[in-house]
């Protein structure tokens, strides 16, 4: 597999020579035979030292020697001997059938010889392919990638290599990974022309080369499953690009043995990566879960503490109980926190299943508005909503539901004495697929897309400063709550009374409700 030097005169020479010096010894051994052995058995001898001459050193020293057999057969045991005169012409046919025998025998020897040494050497690649295949499957990152790349490269083919790979920063520039040799700049731009003609254009030029003062490059596209990885560069100083050439198929292999394993480390940092994030969001929705169970016991036992000032007897002063009226309305918003806290955890954590059952939609609201009497107590609602059945969870859209009317209120722009909130919702058909759209609509600030679209993003209360409490986990909790039961929910500016306000709109399928059928009387 490795690429050898030029062989000197005498390496070049020397089977020739070989092969003389073994057919004169072979004649004058045989000599002596004369006297016990017919000349057609000496024959016979001289055939065998053809075929092992053409084993050991190939076709062209055994066609020479089945020349020098016939002529010193003719010339030493032929009469008349020590002369290529021949008596009897039927020796002409022995000559000319041991030449055309001799001749069959070394071609055929010789191609089974070089055929062995071709499957010899194809085994011997196979295996070094093999165990270079199974070191880089151990490499733990792209410098170990790069120095495997390199002596492999350097012990069989005698060449310089190195690596260029893209880095995550610059996905289009290719920087040299542990490099073996100085890169020039002609050649990294080289390197990052075949990797962007590929990259950008899908084309099929997957080597490029260069020549530059005595030193020949080539350059070899490391092609992954799914895109180009970069680029292996080859040097070979004093060589031609036909000596590179040669070792072509090889360097394919090597290219695409890099680059699946530089496709296996890009691969397997990703899924280190999203099983860390994983890792940090179970982690995280636990540490909620365990901070929203451990304070809602204290704000239980608060909240009944400031209740029961009521029932004491004598009364309190009035400043005591509207210190505990305060007390409680703080407390029930605290509370609504930790709802939101651990319904988040709960969510993200998928231990949350939809019981789904088929509810009125006005019902639903309802629900939602007496679970917000305190903070409704100075605000008008207005209603406006079809009879409508719907398919859902009615325990998780009630939190929907209220979270929207929550912000509704913290976020009222009203210039109004009176906060004033609006809930409407209208049947929509689209083709064959009807839908309920419903809105949740408030006087607000006109608000601009990059606002709108962060609005639904975890602790995202958009900048604006306010005294109510919060923490930006409503509107997540409602778009992962609408997301379950496939549906989507929006924000958007309109307008209210003559004024602007926020829209925010949840649509969800209608389905078809299950038929009602009366009971007939006994």
């Amino acid at each position: 597999m490795s690429v050898q030097n030029t062989p000197t005169k005498l390496s070049q020479y020397l089977p020739w020579l070989l092969t003389i010096g073994l057919c004169a010894l072979t004649i004058f051994a045989s000599l002596p035979m004369l006297r016990w052995v017919e000349p057609t058995n000496i024959a016979m001898l001289f055939l065998l030292v053809v075929l092992g001459v053409s084993f050991w050193w190939g076709r062209g020293a055994g066609v020479l020697s089945a020349f020098l057999m016939v002529a010193g057969f003719d010339f030493f045991f032929v009469e008349p001997h020590l002369s290529f005169a021949v008596s009897d012409a039927q020796y002409l046919i022995t000559f000319v059938v041991m030449l055309v025998v001799a001749i069959f025998i070394s071609n055929l020897v010789s191609q089974l010889r070089r055929k062995q040494m071709v499957t010899e050497q194809q085994a011997s690649q196979t295996a070094d392919l093999y165990s270079f295949s199974k070191d880089l499957m151990r490499a733990l990152n792209l410098n170990e990638v790069a120095q495997i790349t390199t002596n492999f490269v350097r012990q069989h083919l005698g060449f310089s290599t190195c690596v260029l790979s893209t880095s995550a920063d610059e996905p289009t520039r290719l920087v040299a990974v542990n490099p073996d040799i100085p890169l020039k700049m002609v050649e990294t731009i080289a390197a990052e022309s075949l990797y962007q003609q590929n990259t950008a254009h899908n084309e099929a030029h997957t080597e490029g080369y260069f020549e530059d003062e005595g030193q020949s490059s080539m350059y070899v596209l490391l092609q992954g499953s799914t895109r180009a990885r970069g680029v292996l560069l080859v040097h070979a100083m004093g060589q031609k690009f036909q000596v590179m050439r040669e070792a072509r198929p090889i360097l394919d292999a090597v290219a695409s043995m890099v680059a699946i394993a530089i496709e296996r480390l890009h691969y397997l940092n990703v899924a280190n990566q999203h099983q860390w994030q994983m890792e940090s969001e179970r982690l995280r929705g636990s540490i909620l879960a365990a901070l929203s169970h451990d304070i809602r016991t204290p704000l239980t036992a608060m909240y009944g503490v400031a209740d029961g000032l009521h029932w004491l007897e004598p009364k309190p002063a009035l400043e005591v109980l509207d210190a505990a009226d305060k007390l409680c309305e703080q407390t029930l918003q605290l509370n609504q926190m930790v709802g939101n806290l651990l319904d988040f955890s709960k969510l993200h954590a998928g231990q949350v299943r939809l019981q789904r059952e088929w509810v009125p939609l006005d019902e639903v609201i309802g629900s939602s508005m007496r679970a917000l009497i305190q903070p409704l107590r100075d605000v008008r609602v207005a209603v406006d909503v079809p009879e409508i059945l719907l398919y859902l969870d009615p325990v998780l859209f009630e939190r929907v539901l209220a979270n929207l009317l929550d912000n509704a209120i913290k976020y009222n722009a009203s210039t109004l004495n009176e906060k004033t909130i609006v809930i409407d919702a209208r049947v929509q058909q689209n083709g064959s697929e009807r839908n309920c759209l419903i809105r949740v609509i408030n006087p607000a600030p006109h608000l601009s897309e990059s606002q709108i679209s962060q609005m639904f993003t975890l602790f995202e209360r958009l900048g604006i400063e306010r005294t109510e409490s919060g923490t930006g986990l409503g509107l997540s909790i409602c778009r992962t709550i609408v997301a379950a039961h496939e549906g989507q929910i929006w924000a958007e500016n309109t307008q209210m009374n003559g004024q602007d306000a926020l829209a925010v709109c949840v649509r969800l399928p209608v389905g078809t409700p299950p038929e009602w059928h009366e009971e007939s009387a006994p």
